[in-house]
C-alpha cells in the first residue's frame, strides 16, 4: 500500500514536471521597429528570453517567442527598454488582450464621447487583430 500510494505522488510530480517542460508561445511587438535595428532588436530579445525559437510575422510586425521557460512581462519589457527597444505588446498565448473599453457615463455626454473614442482608437491600434475579429463576429451576428 505504501509503495502504490509512493508510485502514486512519484508519478503526480513527473507529470507536473513534464508538464513544466511544454512549450509556451508568447507575441511581442516593438515600437519603432523597423529593417534598421531589426537584427539587433531579434539578437537583443533572443539573449533576454535565452529562447532559440524566435520567429517573426511580416505581415503584423510580430514577433513569436517559443519556449518551454515562464517569461515575465515585465522583466522582459525591463530589460529590453533599458536597451532602447520599448515592447508596445506583449502577450502569452492564450491570454487576452486587454478589454474592449467602454463607454462610461460621466454626465457630460460630449467628453464621455471623446474620451470613449480615444480609448477605442487606442485599442485598436494596439490590438488590430483582435479588433478585425470583434467586426467579423458583430457583423455575423447581425
Amino acid at each position: 500500500m505504501r509503495l502504490r500510494l509512493l508510485l502514486i505522488g512519484f508519478s503526480f510530480l513527473f507529470i507536473q514536471f513534464i508538464n513544466a517542460q511544454e512549450n509556451t508561445k508568447y507575441f511581442v511587438s516593438f515600437y519603432n521597429l523597423n529593417s534598421s535595428n531589426f537584427d539587433q532588436t531579434k539578437s537583443l530579445l533572443e539573449r533576454v528570453t535565452q529562447s532559440k525559437s524566435i520567429e517573426f510575422d511580416k505581415v503584423d510586425s510580430i514577433f513569436t517567442i517559443t519556449t518551454n521557460k515562464s517569461l515575465d512581462k515585465n522583466i522582459v519589457s525591463g530589460k529590453m527598454l533599458k536597451n532602447y527597444f520599448p515592447i508596445k505588446s506583449f502577450i502569452k498565448e492564450g491570454e487576452q488582450p486587454e478589454p474592449f473599453p467602454t463607454l462610461v457615463n460621466t454626465g457630460n455626454s460630449e467628453q464621455d464621447a471623446l474620451i470613449y473614442e480615444e480609448k477605442k482608437n487606442n485599442w485598436v491600434k494596439k490590438y488590430p487583430k483582435e479588433y478585425k475579429k470583434l467586426i467579423e463576429t458583430n457583423i455575423k451576428h447581425n
